[in-house]
């Protein structure tokens, strides 16, 4: 093996580092034993290629082949990807595993460090063959014997991670790659641990962006990292649902997508089956009633829509029954709101749109047995049996609302605001909504501003 130093400046002062971090890495490979390549390594890669992954030919190597073939799938992920995907690997374990050369025992545990989320993904347990291997263990090859020391945490990425004080101090004793799947493992499940101890007030976009880079990869057997962190993450609003979570939702949107969006990517609704249904209702609830809040207090110009105080009071104790909101805003008012929630409608996301009046903006809202669309300024409510639109779209005119076949056959009245100051339309409008809400849990006292 040779071992390369960099070059010695000839005048001072001179930075002794590099050489000191270039002779412990040499050293390093001496202990550990180099991937030197043998002589015949093309030769060997050759032959495995033709018989293992082209033909699917399983034949026996010998200790110079599997020295070969060893290297290169440490090398070359597509070739490790090739032979999972042939269901081939536990045949070439199986052999590697016989086999005497510490060097090629190794590299078994090598293959668990690098590919960890490949093997997960493709259901191979290798840790049986780790046990094994390093607990018969009896040579002096530091790797070896490092893992050797930490055999039962090692299988255990949770328990391992307890073990050090960094993920960095595990790293260096384990002599990990940065680049490995089980050091990237590592650093998801800190991440998780951060994550368990945030606070409603913390929102760091470092912490969160880090997040998103590790989102796809699997926290265990059924679910993604970014779909495990949506479910702590409602956790935590449901248990202090008092506080501010603007950042946090548009987060969880980020990661799964909004799950009100009808026109959802497949993706997105694999993400929310995984999440789960009980996160996947307590989130729709949160974001129609924070729409809802939107619409009355935001959208609604107290000071040009004379009917806003009474429909802000009259549609806030049906929040209770909400099943489902949808915004549709026109362009003035979007410039007004927040730019954390213009997030949303710039999204793919159909629970958020736009519609071309220039003055009023509208929502839509499920109770269940009954549609409401409700409009700011002089728009009328208009109240339906079902759903009166295609509510997957992004934009639409005031029209769609009531002048289309579906709408008008769907209609149960539109009622005008009218006489505010004496419930006139508030009494219309509550007493149908009485009629189809089951049980409803609002009196008419309650949604006049008296």
């Amino acid at each position: 093996m040779s071992i390369k130093l960099p070059p010695i400046k000839n005048y001072p002062p001179y930075d002794f580092s590099k050489l000191i971090n270039a002779i412990e890495k040499n050293i390093a490979k001496l202990k550990n034993g180099s991937n030197r390549k043998p002589s015949s390594f093309y030769n060997d890669i050759v032959f495995f290629k033709e018989h293992w992954l082209r033909n699917k030919e399983p034949a026996i190597l010998n200790t110079a082949q599997l020295r070969s073939v060893s290297i290169h799938l440490l090398e070359s992920k597509t070739s490790f990807q090739s032979l999972l995907e042939a269901e081939l690997l536990p045949k070439l374990l199986s052999q590697m595993e016989r086999e005497k050369s510490i060097s090629i025992k190794k590299r078994i545990v090598e293959f668990y460090f690098k590919y960890y989320f490949l093997l997960k993904e493709y259901k191979i347990n290798i840790r049986p063959t780790i046990f094994q291997i390093l607990k018969s263990y009896q040579g002096h090859n530091n790797f070896m014997l490092t893992c050797k020391t930490y055999l039962n945490d090692l299988l255990n990425p949770k328990q391992l991670l307890e073990k050090f004080e960094s993920i960095n101090d595990a790293r260096k004793i384990l002599n990990l790659s940065p680049d490995s799947d089980f050091f990237k493992y590592l650093i998801v499940l800190s991440l998780i641990k951060q994550l368990e101890n945030i606070k409603p007030t913390d929102h760091s976009e470092d912490f969160f962006q880090q997040i998103k880079n590790y989102k796809n990869i699997y926290y265990d057997e059924h679910i993604l990292i970014g779909e495990y962190v949506v479910r702590v993450l409602v956790e935590k609003i449901k248990q202090s649902p008092e506080h501010e979570y603007t950042k946090w939702i548009n987060f969880i949107i980020e990661l799964a997508g909004d799950p009100r969006a009808i026109s959802i990517h497949d993706q997105q609704n694999v993400n929310w089956n995984r999440i789960g249904k009980v996160y996947r209702d307590f989130l729709i609830e949160y974001l129609s009633k924070e729409d809802l809040a939107l619409f009355l207090e935001v959208l609604s110009d107290p000071e040009y829509d004379e009917i806003y105080r009474y429909r802000k009071a009259f549609w806030k104790p049906f929040e209770k029954h909400l099943r489902y909101a949808k915004l549709f805003i026109n362009k003035n008012e979007f410039e007004r709101i927040d730019e954390s929630l213009k997030q949303r409608f710039k999204q793919n996301n159909s629970a958020y749109s736009f519609t071309s009046d220039s003055k009023r903006s509208f929502i839509y809202m499920d109770f269940g047995t009954i549609k409401v669309i409700e409009g700011t300024h002089n728009a009328k409510v208009r109240l339906y049996r079902d759903t009166p639109i295609d509510i997957s779209q992004k934009n639409y005119n005031y029209w769609d609302f009531y002048k289309t076949s579906q709408a008008r056959n769907l209609i149960i009245d539109e009622i005008t605001h009218s006489h505010s100051e004496i419930g006139t339309w508030q009494k219309k409008v509550f007493n149908i909504l009485k009629f189809y809400i089951p049980n409803i849990k609002v009196t008419l006292r309650e949604t006049l501003l008296l």
